[in-house]
Parts: structure tokens; sequence; C-alpha cells
């Protein structure tokens, strides 16, 4: 590629070779992820090869990808080597899945997680691993964040007039109702153990709803990634409904909080072996029981006032070894707000990028150290 000693180079030559480098980086590939659904904390996210760094580099590995549809939204997987037995990966890939919805679905009547909410006893019941596991990371998700996350405020979603069966037209709830509904919804009237590896799960009392939809999308990409790395797929990207598992390095975007329904990439950068979710209320809100002052309620409701987080134009995304865990950090932080938010992370060593936007539109963004560190491009 270099030029022979003594031999100028001619301007056009220099055009050609900028040319070439330029087609090498068209040539790597760049694909959005699959079309945002309408799901809660929807974020446009997308994955993007690894560029060549200049025309003499070798070409990238190949890429390969499925997709389909899951929990009421689209799933992509994409696969960096040679492409294997599409049919056989796929079936995989739906087994993690249905697995994951025949545990977790509240629209699943015979779901584990129905069976549970179903019953009225508020004696100990025997729960299977996986959903143990979720009920662990959203219980120590709790605690940890002052009660800024909680799996229980279902009730008061639907009471807001969020979720399949509320009315997104109704007018604010009494307060003396919303009072009477927060005497069964919080975290702490649940006891989980585990004994002789059995583990049970305690209602202290009747009426405490579970809501897992908020992290099933997450432990479905790491199931899913797992299920992946056990076939020999060492380098993958899962994206269920905007949650990311990678494995290998892979460059991803977040969304423009500011652009409500549209889809500007606010930024993008590389991640590698990491999770990642992203939460917002840009998406999903509703005017705040038909109040005409210009206030919004979101569907992320903030369970320590038992109301809906009033629209901000932002989000917070997360980085973290699995994303069922980045998936119940960003709902937190984005309860707690940017300054309080940011604070605790800083706090407690979260990889977070929070983003707000002002009046004009003009986005800002504040990043931990770990993930300014995470997201570092190498060689940076």
């Amino acid at each position: 590629m270099a030029r022979r000693p003594g031999t100028p180079a001619s301007a056009g030559s220099a055009r050609r070779r900028r040319a070439k480098r330029a087609a090498a980086v068209r040539s790597a590939g760049l694909w959005p992820a699959s079309r945002p659904a309408r799901a809660a904390k929807r974020v446009l996210l997308f994955a993007l090869t690894a560029l060549t760094a200049a025309a003499c580099a070798p070409p990238p590995d190949p890429v390969w990808s499925l997709e389909g549809e899951a929990f009421g939204t689209r799933w992509t997987v994409r696969i960096r080597g040679p492409e294997g037995d599409t049919e056989s990966v796929r079936a995989a890939i739906e087994t993690e899945l249905d697995a994951v919805d025949r545990s977790m679905s509240n629209w699943r009547a015979d779901s584990e997680l129905s069976r549970l909410n179903a019953a009225a006893s508020p004696a100990p019941v025997p729960i299977s691993d996986p959903l143990a596991l979720v009920l662990e990371t959203a219980l120590r998700a709790h605690e940890e964040s002052g009660g800024a996350f909680d799996i229980t405020v279902g009730p008061l979603l639907r009471l807001f007039g969020f979720g399949p069966d509320g009315d997104p037209e109704s007018a604010a709830p009494d307060p003396e109702e919303v009072d009477s509904i927060r005497t069964r919804v919080g975290s702490h009237l649940l006891s989980l153990e585990r004994r002789d590896a059995q583990a049970t799960l305690q209602r202290q009392i009747p009426g405490v709803e579970l809501d897992l939809s908020g992290l099933a999308k997450g432990y479905a990409a790491d199931r899913v990634s797992a299920a992946l790395t056990e076939r020999g797929f060492a380098e993958h990207l899962v994206e269920i409904g905007g949650e990311i598992q990678a494995r290998g390095e892979w460059t991803v975007g977040v969304q423009d909080p500011s652009g409500g329904i549209a889809t500007t990439v606010h930024r993008a950068f590389p991640v590698r072996d990491l999770g990642m979710a992203t939460s917002g209320g840009y998406r999903d809100f509703r005017p705040a029981g038909g109040d005409e002052e210009g206030r919004f309620w979101t569907h992320i409701l903030d369970p320590r006032l038992g109301r809906p987080v009033e629209r901000r134009a932002g989000s917070v995304t997360v980085l973290a070894d699995s994303c069922l865990e980045a998936d119940a950090w960003a709902t937190a932080l984005y309860v707690l707000g940017p300054a309080e938010g940011l604070e605790l992370a800083e706090q407690r060593g979260i990889a977070a990028l929070f983003l707000t936007a002002g009046p004009d539109g003009a986005v800002e963004e504040i990043a931990t150290a770990p993930f300014a560190a995470a997201t570092r491009a190498p060689g940076d």
C-alpha cells in the first residue's frame, strides 16, 4: 500500500486512496435495530459491524442475523462469523424466549407469575429458579435505590390510565383511592427465601401483585446470549424490545430523548461484553388527569410517591454485566432524576448515561466515570 521511496505521490493518487478508504468504511455495514415497539422504555438502539481502520486492513468477519417477535415486541440477533444452521439457531432462541414467557408473562393466564398473582394465600409459595433470580435482582434494586424501583406498582399504573387495562382518558384518580391501593403496593411486602435449593416467595398481605414486564426482556436477552455462547457463537448481539446483551465488541446507539416518536440517534458508542438498557418517559405518556397546564404523566411510576413520574425530556442508559441488572437500574435512576440519580450512580459505581433536553430541544449528557470507561473506543 505504501509508495516506493523516491516516488512522489500525486494529488490524484491521494484522492484515490481517500476514496478507497471511504468505500471500505461504507462496506463494513450499518443497519438499524428492529423498529421500536409499543413497549415501556422504548429507545432506538442499533448495531454496526466493526469498521475497518484502512483500506489495507483485512475484511471484517461476516455478520448474519435473525429476527422475530416475542413479549409484544420484536427481537433481533446478530452473529459475527460464518453463518450456521439458521433454523436450529432460531429454534434455540425461541426456546429461551418461550421459557421466559411461560414463567414471567402477565398476559398468559397459565404463566408461573400469573398463577402466583392469582394465589390468595399469604403462605410461602415455591417458585422456579429463573423467577427467583429475577425477583432477587428486583428486590436488591428496590433496596439499594431507596425504593425507586418496585415490581408491585401495577395496580397504581392501571389507576392512572396506563397498561392494558388502563383508561388513558380517565381523570386524575381520587387521592383516597390511591391511598387504598398503596396499602398493597411495595416490595417490602415480599419475602424471598431459599432453603434446600428451593426458593419460596411469601407476600405479607393478600393482593400484592407482581409485574415483571420491566425486567423480563432484559433477562430474556441474557438467556438468549448464554444459549448462543453454548452453541459456539462467541460474538453476537441480542436486542429484545430495545434491551441489549452484547458479546464481543459492537457499536450501539441511544435515541435523542427530545424527539418523541422520531428515531434520531443522539450518540453511538462501542460496548464489549455488556448488557444495556435505557429508560425514558418520552414515548408513553398522557395528560396529567386532563390537566390543561401542559403537565404530563409518564408510564414510569415513582413508587415512593405513588404516582407517575411527570414527563421530562430525558433518558437514562445503564451498562452492566447482565441486561437484567441494567434494566432495573435504568428505571430506578430515571425515577430518581438527573440530580439524585447521578449521585447514587456515582456512589455505587454504576455505568450510567443521563440525557436531558431543555426547552430549546438541546440535549445535554452526563456520564459517570464507569460509563465513560466502558464506552471508550479502542486506542483512545
